[in-house]
């Protein structure tokens, strides 16, 4: 009697394990199959440049120090019926007197996000850019080949990409009730005050 039981539960756990070991073999061939697919996908240079500019995004995001339970965030994304590529900061601040402080803190926080994501004032050129030349010219590299070509490939394709790019900047206060203003323009322009 207790050899049948021994034998019939050697039975289930047999069926049980060859049932495990086809399915993990589905799952690796599937996943083989999806590994195949994507190795033969083309990565376009626009691909490249979108996937940089939302790296760079949340680079700038995570470096950003805000107080204990605010944290900011950020979006980049490209809108095929308008043409337009999309970066978004959403951001807190203390409360703000009025609107009109509210808006210009918006506009500061909105150069100083897009100068930080930018990168801009960290390199020493040898010509002089404005900062405008060097934003279209990071625009550009986000979307040119490896190793980055000349500076004039960089501001061409900048210089077209800087006409599509916009940045906003979305600014909450932390006090209730809270209030919103959003500052949105081209990227290249800083909206100075």
């Amino acid at each position: 009697m207790a050899l049948k039981k021994f034998q019939a539960a050697l039975v289930s756990l047999t069926v049980v394990l060859s049932t495990l070991a086809f399915a993990q073999d589905q799952e690796m061939s599937q996943g083989r199959g999806t590994l195949s697919y994507l190795q033969k996908e083309p990565t376009t240079l626009f691909d490249m440049g979108m996937k940089r500019l939302r790296k760079a995004a949340l680079d700038t995001v995570s470096r950003m120090v805000t107080k204990p339970g605010t944290q900011p965030t950020s979006s980049v994304s490209y809108k095929h019926d308008e043409g337009i590529i999309n970066i978004l900061f959403n951001l807190q601040t203390e409360s703000a007197d009025n609107m009109e402080t509210l808006r210009l803190q918006c506009l500061d926080k909105r150069r100083s996000t897009i100068l930080r994501m930018f990168r801009v004032g960290l390199t020493d050129y040898t010509s002089q850019l404005s900062t405008g030349e060097r934003l279209r010219r990071r625009i550009g590299i986000q979307f040119t080949h490896e190793p980055i070509g000349s500076v004039k490939e960089a501001l061409s394709v900048g210089e077209q990409l800087g006409q599509i790019t916009y940045f906003t900047v979305s600014l909450t206060t932390t006090t209730e009730p809270a209030v919103s203003v959003s500052c949105r323009a081209l990227a290249t322009d800083l909206l100075v005050k």
